[in-house]
């Protein structure tokens, strides 16, 4: 993602258990899930340690080689969709039809009925342009994704500031900030205040789709901003405070 790393950026939906988001890497994804992927098909895009399976005629990463392309560069991939799967007897029991639905959740990006598929057991839909820039993920449980969203927020913090200890986000704490996400929710890390306390303002800047539009105009949606807040960590307690933006 080449523009800049210092946001995030999320839009919920939690009707449809969907997030458009910017700012999360796919690198950033994978490293903050407490329990590892079991594998990957590939519904866009490429990696040379996968494998091809003849059912769906699409290339699966197997578990064992999921940690091995953590640090490939997806973004110059393009388009870059995935959904994870339990294991492959029931890759292989797949049909036409279900094959048929991943074709088009990858190329479309959205699902004909459901993106989670019964033989595959998948917990996610990953579904990203330029990854990092426009990503969409279609998670089965909510809890995990809050803790997703936690970890990649101190993993950010942890490469700015190389602290050595910065406890994990609370689970209500993650659960307030995709709670504002569906009103549209920025995570500002280039504003960070760095003393005492770690003071990161977030913003209510309204649900959008284009990123681009976000990004060149966020000086903008900030002033417009009709929450400001701070995710602050001070002596090693997480909580969120009101923060005067304007």
């Amino acid at each position: 993602m080449p523009k800049s790393r210092d946001l995030i950026y999320l839009n919920v939906y939690p009707s449809e258990n969907k997030i458009v988001s910017y700012g999360i890497e796919f690198k950033e994804f994978i490293s903050a899930l407490v329990r590892p992927l079991d594998n990957i098909l590939m519904l866009s895009g490429y990696f040379s340690e996968g494998e091809f399976d003849f059912t769906t005629n699409c290339e699966y990463i197997p578990k064992q080689s999921i940690t091995r392309i953590i640090n490939e560069d997806v973004y110059r991939l393009g388009d870059f969709c995935w959904v994870d799967f339990k294991d492959i007897d029931g890759l292989r029991s797949l049909k036409p039809p279900e094959v048929a639905e991943l074709l088009y959740l990858g190329h479309m990006k959205k699902p004909v009925t459901s993106p989670f598929f019964e033989k595959l057991q998948n917990r996610f839909a990953y579904l990203a342009h330029d990854d990092g820039w426009f990503n969409i993920f279609y998670y089965r449980s909510q809890r995990e994704f809050e803790t997703v969203i936690g970890k990649v927020i101190v993993s950010k913090l942890f490469l700015k500031f190389r602290r050595k200890a910065i406890p994990d986000i609370p689970f209500e704490i993650s659960e307030q900030l995709m709670n504002y996400g569906q009103e549209g929710l920025l995570i500002d890390f280039d504003r960070i205040i760095n003393d005492k306390s770690l003071e990161i303002p977030i913003f209510g800047i309204g649900k959008m789709l284009d990123m681009d539009e976000m990004y060149n105009n966020l000086q903008r949606h900030v002033q417009k901003a009709k929450l400001g807040e701070c995710l602050v960590l001070r002596k090693k307690e997480w909580s969120i405070q009101p923060y005067d933006y304007r």
